[in-house]
């Protein structure tokens, strides 16, 4: 088991990455997985005993969040709607259009897409995982999406964040 865990904030608009169709701030980690089903050197990103592991754990299990090969999960602390993106070796991406992979990534944790939802927390998160020997192995590309500030108090942008990948489950 392998944990790589980013912090960072998202740029403010004109920043950075002005590529997604609303001109959304966006965040990018390019990673290499050389054998996700081997567990020899997952990842290229540094590794990381951060203590933010317990809160994103409890975040995880509280939204019945699965993991397996590889799980990619984003964390951050206010009501914005921040989308995590994979984009895997196939060269497909997975995020909250498309959920599911033909390699069997799955998006199964999208929160604050809409106000006052069951799915909308000051203390929220998403996952994207790979089941148990279907991970593909090659180069990962990781995107956070700084989607919508839906304008509630506490919710300055930037909005820094949290991204942890995990493998073999």
């Amino acid at each position: 088991l392998s944990y790589y865990s980013i912090v960072n904030d998202l740029p403010r608009d004109g920043d950075q990455y002005k590529d997604w169709e609303l001109a959304k701030w966006a965040w990018k980690l390019g990673l290499c997985a050389s054998s996700a089903q081997s567990g020899s050197g997952c990842f290229g990103a540094h590794k990381n005993a951060n203590p933010e592991n317990e809160e994103l754990n409890r975040r995880l299990q509280r939204e019945g969040a699965k993991t397996g090969d590889l799980q990619f999960s984003l964390m951050w602390n206010n009501y914005n709607d921040l989308d995590l993106h994979v984009i895997y070796p196939k060269g497909e991406e997975i995020y909250y259009r498309y959920r599911y992979s033909s390699t069997g990534g799955l998006l199964d944790v999208d929160m604050n897409v809409y106000y006052k939802t069951a799915h909308y927390s000051n203390a929220p998160v998403e996952n994207i995982f790979w089941d148990f020997g279907s991970a593909p192995a090659g180069h990962y590309i990781v995107e956070v999406v700084h989607y919508l500030n839906h304008g509630q108090e506490g919710c300055k942008d930037p909005t820094p964040f949290t991204v942890r990948v995990r493998c073999n489950g």
